[in-house]
């Protein structure tokens, strides 16, 4: 599995909208699952873990990993709810992927912070 675009828009300071562009690199042989954790930015004031969604990628339109073909791209859409709006600042999403049954994360390839999970960067906006 690929990532090849992600966005994250905020909703009223509720919810964060996350989008995630997968490509199947070969057909998965299982439904994986993905993490998503939204986590203060690299530099900015030590906080733990602030909200996490988990899903397998595609299964909103009927679409599960062990349904896609080599070359196929998916939309993989999820709300993640919010117990307060994020103030104003830096933040990150730390995703990966594992596989449910095992728990055993999948490999990412070389060049990012971690062999288990890239960090997607976003912005929350000062709000007038």
């Amino acid at each position: 599995m690929g990532l090849r675009a992600y966005e994250v828009n905020s909703l009223n300071g509720n919810a964060l909208r996350l989008k995630l562009y997968w490509t199947a690199l070969e057909k998965p042989p299982l439904d994986y699952s993905s993490f998503a954790h939204v986590l203060r930015a690299p530099g900015q004031p030590d906080t733990p873990l602030l909200v996490q969604a988990d899903q397998v990628p595609g299964i909103q339109i009927g679409y599960p990993p062990s349904r896609w073909a080599k070359g196929d791209l998916v939309l993989d859409e999820r709300m993640i709810l919010l117990s307060s709006p994020l103030p104003e600042g830096d933040y990150v999403i730390r995703l990966g992927v594992y596989n449910y049954t095992s728990g055993a994360r999948l490999y990412v390839q070389p060049n990012s912070v971690s062999d288990d999970y890239v960090l997607l960067k976003f912005t929350v906006p000062h709000v007038n």
